[in-house]
């Protein structure tokens, strides 16, 4: 478990287990193609390097 702080706000994060869940069930969530996912995933791609450090950091599938 990680610590994350944002402000005033605290919570746990377990990283290893969200990575499970995606890994277990990731074409739940990212197996749709319809123009709004497809829109999603695209623009996810262009996200800065900071804030894909930070989902990434999280365990978050960013294209999900």
């Amino acid at each position: 478990m990680t610590e994350l702080i944002c402000g005033d706000c605290r919570g746990q994060v377990d990283a290893e287990a969200t990575r499970a869940y995606y890994d277990a069930y990731g074409k739940i969530a990212g197996g749709c193609g319809c123009a709004y996912c497809r829109n999603f995933a695209a623009a996810m791609k262009t996200v800065s390097a900071r804030l894909r450090t930070f989902l990434d950091a999280l365990g978050l599938d960013v294209r999900k």
